[in-house]
């Protein structure tokens, strides 16, 4: 595996640990989801 893919790999990773993943600390949600519903839309 050369850098270029590497680093693609880890930014997907990030942006889905930061995102999508679900936490049970945010009530189910996803970080995203759970600024969504306290109105927060940063």
């Amino acid at each position: 595996m050369t850098i270029e893919p590497f680093v693609a790999e880890v930014d997907a990773y990030i942006g889905w640990y930061n995102e999508k993943r679900i936490k049970i600390s945010l009530e189910s949600l996803s970080p995203v989801e759970y600024r969504q519903s306290l109105g927060l839309n940063l």
